[in-house]
């Protein structure tokens, strides 16, 4: 179960760029931070003719090798934001990115931005220098728009938001492209449960995520109360709760682990199955199974006949595409790879 989180409304303005297109064209609303650096409102310029993934149009920066006059530089742009970014307060900021694979340029040769690029986000209280990274996408390769995703918990109140094109690794002629930004102030967390279900008496791990914090609610039973990872020994069914922080500023979310304590009188295993296609007992069913559990078959040397990571309670007693001959096999069934499993047997009878 998850609960969305709440958030206030766009902080950009003209955050999808448009504008009529055109080379050295920047977006209403933008500027150019430096000479060299003056971002072209696409598509149409310098052979692009990606459509855009919101409105009609987007922004476009690039990198220039030798033998541009220009070499060593990549573009970048700023805007005011419509109110600040709150020192400690967290945002979400959603982009789509892509890269054109038809970006060239003609001087006295013509100059293919084959090459992807990276994009940092700048946060500032002036509007093109100084500042912090408040995040930096990975190289960005691929020609259809994609959606990243950043949260952003900045140090310093934010006035100024600056989009800065890195190259990817060396210096080379590159571009990337750059619509649809969702800038939100998160005004609450998420909720997520997880069912963990457990052979008794087994010791599990409880994997709270990545995290700045940790605060276990409840924690009698757990091997710490302040870590991502306490073990636990499970003697019953209950529920464990963390709080988790992720950077300043940017509140709790909260994590409930379901342990359900399973014995095999909770589950049911049948010893008998009888496949002869009469509707009844034609499968191995084990009742009140859990989701993606692992069993494997075996016969009386050893050898795996049937396994599989996420069982349906669908096998009957098939070997190869034939039927099994009447005979007592062994059955092993678990349910996470930190427990011990359950075993039994199984009788595979042949009926008419």
């Amino acid at each position: 179960m998850t609960v969305a989180s709440r958030a206030s409304g766009q902080i950009i303005s003209n955050p999808s760029f448009e504008n009529a297109t055109g080379q050295g064209r920047v977006p209403n609303g933008w500027l150019p931070c430096e000479f060299y650096s003056t971002p072209d409102t696409q598509p149409g310029a310098f052979g692009c003719i990606t459509k855009a993934s919101h409105g009609n149009s987007y922004a476009s920066l690039v990198g220039r090798t030798t033998p541009a006059p220009s070499a060593g530089y990549t573009e970048d742009f700023a805007t005011t934001l419509l109110r600040p970014l709150k020192k400690g307060s967290c945002y979400t900021l959603k982009m789509d990115l892509a890269h054109s694979k038809e970006f060239f340029v003609q001087d006295f040769d013509k100059y293919f931005f084959s090459s992807p690029m990276k994009l940092a986000i700048i946060g500032s209280s002036l509007q093109c220098s100084g500042g912090q990274t408040l995040a930096i996408t990975p190289a960005v390769a691929h020609s259809n728009w994609q959606t990243y995703t950043f949260k952003l918990s900045p140090t310093e109140d934010v006035k100024f938001l600056r989009l800065y094109s890195l190259f990817a690794e060396t210096e080379s002629f590159c571009n990337i492209l750059i619509d649809n930004l969702q800038l939100t102030e998160v005004i609450e967390e998420s909720t997520t449960s997880e069912d963990i279900f457990v052979v008794k008496y087994g010791i599990i791990t409880l994997d709270a995520g990545e995290a700045t914090t940790y605060q276990w609610s409840l924690a009698d039973g757990l091997s710490c109360a302040t870590c991502r990872q306490p073990s636990l020994k499970v003697t019953t069914s209950r529920d464990y709760t963390v709080y988790t922080q992720r950077g300043a500023g940017c509140g709790f979310y909260e994590k409930v682990f379901k342990i359900k304590l399973l014995t095999k009188e909770d589950l049911f295993i049948p010893n008998v199955i009888t496949p002869n296609g009469d509707g009844f007992n034609d499968t191995f069913v084990i009742r009140n199974l859990p989701q993606n559990s692992e069993l494997t078959i075996t016969n009386r040397l050893g050898e795996v006949l049937f396994k599989t990571d996420n069982y349906d309670n669908s096998w009957g007693g098939i070997y190869n595409g034939e039927l099994l001959m009447p005979d007592t096999y062994w059955y092993v069934l678990r349910f996470d790879k930190s427990q011990n499993p359950l075993t039994g047997n199984i009788y595979v009878k042949q009926t008419q």
